[in-house]
């Protein structure tokens, strides 16, 4: 059942755009109270609830007994960037290269305001979002891959409202949504003849695989390093995959799933993120397995974490940074002109470290 709006939030919004269309401008002084009710055929006291809230989210401000003056915070365009990751992206070691690049673009635009909402912000009940703010002009997903999350966001969004998405696909989108992504084949290219050149024959894929979803990122770049390895002569089994969460912990626990389900060690093991490296490489300490001599060990993503697992863990780098400021661009532009926007896929690149060299 639908829930029927209160004639405070219609008053709210009735004033929203009227602010947006003009009528209002930044700095004037609304009509009375008492002007508005007869206006909108409502009470006072319902016009009063609704300016109490404006005057709450900083819209109008009120000086009792003397005006109520429309605020400049709808003035400038704004920008809504919504992630699922319910911390801090800046210190985020995976997202916060990503928000890093979107950043980088937005301060080079200060007629332009922005605000990063989160899960945890939107969404008082699941899969339905609360309030939105009053202005949107553009809208960014950062890395979300679950629809029937963002589904219910993208209906409340005007139909003329540009999107962008970073790191993901529109797959299963009720809205087409464009934007910047990886693209594995070069590195999992170099990674392929860098493991056939060290002698690989087998090799093990660790990690997260998203959704059952074939569209989604992560079963793309294990089909990228299937095709990849293949073609290198190296063989990647079905008991050579374990798929598990992307942490150190889980890591560990994925190494000794494979060595009990396989009588020959694999000559090598990728791992999806180099988050997993550490407990990986413990466990393979732990079984009396030397990184590199006995076994190679890759990770991707080039986190921090990599360059600090013992060995120095072999990674792929997504270009993350530039991914960001491209798809915040492109909003930029849809936003200026009415652009279309238009995807873009990043090559990767190998970073090969003590992890996967024999001396």
């Amino acid at each position: 059942m639908l829930k029927r709006e209160s004639k405070t939030e219609i008053i709210r919004k009735a004033v929203i755009e009227s602010i947006l269309d003009g009528k209002y401008k930044s700095g004037e002084v609304l009509p009375s109270v008492e002007q508005l009710a007869r206006n909108f055929n409502v009470s006072k006291n319902t016009v009063a609830l609704a300016l109490a809230n404006l005057n709450e989210n900083g819209i109008i401000e009120i000086s009792h007994g003397k005006y109520t003056r429309i605020t400049g915070k709808l003035a400038k365009p704004h920008i809504m960037i919504y992630s699922p990751a319910p911390y801090n992206l800046e210190t985020a070691p995976f997202w916060g290269e990503f928000y890093l690049g979107i950043k980088e673009v937005l301060e080079q635009y200060p007629e332009f305001t922005y605000k990063l909402y989160t899960t945890v912000q939107l969404f008082a009940t699941e899969y339905v979002p609360d309030l939105l703010p009053e202005r949107i002009d553009g809208f960014l997903i950062l890395g979300q891959d679950n629809p029937k999350e963002l589904n219910p966001l993208l209906e409340k969004l005007p139909r003329s409202c540009p999107i962008v998405s970073v790191f993901e696909n529109d797959q299963h989108l009720e809205r087409n949504v464009m934007g910047a992504m990886p693209d594995y084949h070069p590195a999992m290219s170099d990674l392929a003849r860098h493991f056939r050149d060290a002698g690989v024959k087998r090799c093990a894929y660790i990690g997260y695989m998203g959704s059952s979803d074939p569209r989604h990122i992560d079963r793309e770049k294990f089909r990228i390093f299937e095709k990849a390895m293949g073609e290198s002569g190296i063989e990647v089994s079905p008991e050579l995959i374990v798929e598990c969460l992307p942490n150190i912990a889980s890591g560990a626990v994925a190494v000794q799933e494979l060595m009990a389900r396989n009588h020959k060690i694999p000559d090598a093991i990728f791992l999806t993120t180099d988050n997993l490296g550490p407990g990986a490489a413990k466990a393979l300490r732990d079984m009396g397995l030397r990184v590199p001599d006995d076994i190679l060990l890759a990770g991707c993503d080039n986190l921090p974490i990599g360059a600090f697992t013992y060995p120095a863990l072999t990674t792929i780098d997504l270009n993350r940074k530039e991914q960001g400021r491209y798809a915040m661009e492109q909003l930029i532009g849809a936003i200026h002109t009415g652009a279309v926007i238009r995807s873009r896929k990043f090559p990767t690149t190998l970073i090969v470290r003590e992890s996967t060299v024999r001396e």
